[in-house]
């Protein structure tokens, strides 16, 4: 992901949202995510750009989630992590549901047109200190065919 230009780091605080499945009712469809969007589009619009980014996007994101008690210990050391707390968090919700929400939110034609312009994925789910979403948006540079991200480990075509 070094290969970009129009970069925006965003750090959103609080714990991060995942997207809700669609609700049917009343012969309608209707995003129970709708609010949270909102919310989440408020606390980050004055970072977006002037214009929304027309090419290819490559996308990072780091997920911090609370830790739960049982990561600490108890007594007098009660604010210490114990030696075998994860750093990374394993359960719901899942890290594509986190994205789904991440993307839908900054895809409505503010930072980008839409999440199909979404051509690199980078995502962690982790414990912290401090429950965040932090975003990195970059415009993927038009290159030679060598300047593509690797793909290795995976069959090539």
């Amino acid at each position: 992901m070094e290969n970009l230009k129009n970069i925006i780091r965003i750090v959103v605080p609080g714990v991060p949202k995942s997207q809700k499945r669609h609700r049917f009712g009343n012969g309608r469809t209707y995003d129970p995510s709708k609010q949270d969007k909102t919310t989440f589009l408020s606390l980050i619009r004055e970072q977006a750009p002037e214009h929304p980014i027309l090419g290819p996007i490559a996308l990072k994101v780091r997920f911090t989630m609370p830790r739960p008690k049982k990561h600490f210990k108890s007594g007098k050391h009660f604010n210490s992590l114990k030696h075998d707390a994860p750093y990374y968090h394993t359960y719901r919700p899942d890290t594509d549901n986190l994205l789904k929400f991440v993307m839908d939110a900054l895809g409505r034609e503010i930072f980008f047109k839409d999440d199909s312009q979404v051509s690199q994925i980078k995502a962690v789910k982790v414990y912290g200190d401090y429950p965040r979403t932090d975003i990195l948006i970059g415009e993927i540079k038009y290159g030679k065919q060598s300047d593509r991200v690797s793909t290795e480990g995976l069959q090539e075509e």
